[in-house]
């Protein structure tokens, strides 16, 4: 529908509004001092051009357009020549329209990088094998598919978390750091009494306040990923402006150590891209643990199997 709104010129820019004599400016809501039409919301913007520039940081190889129309033969090409390719500019372009959307309705825009991220992923899951031959290095090990756990960008690590609870109500809480590369940089767990799963995987995101590490800092920016929807709805909602007194279970103080990176990001996964959170998780009932050291003898023989193999998860 975003797409058939745009070809036909009936996306409700502020340029289409000021026509219609329904505000009396026309200005790009973004403070770029062009007129906001179908034209600079699909390639003027110097919003949407920084996407696609980190999309290029990330060796993604997007293609420059000098007009909508431009976009439009570049798409119709990709759809035969690299279908992946064509699916992530037109995320890019649609999550950037619903993030200025929620801008000009008084919330807050999404940051280049969650928007980037979200396009990737987006695409990646439109896909059952998606070879990706222009990205970041990691994906070129493998065949993406919706469920092969995604590396972070170059230089970022990315943190899977879980929580298991069994019939006594025995918590185990975990989860695993790696790189771009899908190497193991750190894992964690630790034991708890509960019964309410969700309340759980919320925890298991607080507790990281207690596990990353100084060095971890240096990464350009973390990613944050779990399988319970509805808990990372809550803290991408909590990061947006004006919606911490809506979120019930956090306050404003519980996020503050991840401002200690330059960028994070909260990220769903689906259940199958995360059993390595889910291993450390189950490991947690027995016994609590830091590893930061994968060569040392106290990490199991099955999580370096995993990690050595090659296999993301």
């Amino acid at each position: 529908m975003f797409w058939w709104r745009i070809s036909k010129n009936a996306i409700p820019t502020f340029a289409m509004l000021s026509y219609r004599r329904l505000i009396n400016h026309e200005g790009c809501p973004r403070g770029c001092s062009d007129t906001e039409n179908t034209d600079h919301i699909v390639i003027r913007c110097f919003f949407i051009k920084k996407v696609f520039k980190l999309l290029k940081e990330w060796n993604f190889g997007t293609p420059e357009f000098d007009s909508v129309e431009d976009c439009y033969q570049v798409l119709s090409r990709l759809a035969n020549s690299n279908p992946y390719l064509g699916n992530l500019i037109c995320s890019v372009i649609f999550y950037c329209w619903n993030s200025r959307n929620q801008l000009v309705h008084g919330g807050c825009d999404d940051s280049c990088y969650v928007i980037a991220y979200r396009a990737v992923i987006q695409s990646i899951s439109s896909f059952k094998n998606g070879l990706i031959c222009e990205n970041w290095d990691a994906n070129q090990l493998f065949k993406l598919s919706k469920s092969s756990w995604l590396p972070p960008p170059p230089d970022w690590i990315k943190v899977n978390v879980d929580a298991s609870i069994f019939l006594n109500n025995s918590t185990g809480i975990g989860g695993i750091f790696r790189d771009c590369k899908g190497r193991g940089l750190a894992a964690f767990g630790f034991h708890t009494i509960h019964w309410d799963i969700a309340q759980m995987e919320l925890l298991a995101i607080l507790s990281l306040r207690d596990h990353i590490k100084d060095w971890m800092l240096e990464a350009k920016g973390i990613v944050i990923e779990g399988d319970n929807l509805n808990v990372i709805n809550i803290f991408q909602n909590a990061l947006k402006k004006n919606k911490w007194n809506h979120e019930e279970f956090l306050n404003l103080k519980d996020l503050d150590f991840l401002h200690n990176f330059q960028h994070f990001i909260f990220s769903f996964v689906n259940r199958d891209c995360n059993k390595l959170a889910n291993f450390c998780a189950n490991y947690a009932h027995f016994s609590s643990f830091f590893w930061d050291d994968f060569s040392s003898g106290g990490v199991p023989p099955s999580i370096l199997e995993l990690l050595k193999g090659g296999i993301f998860l």
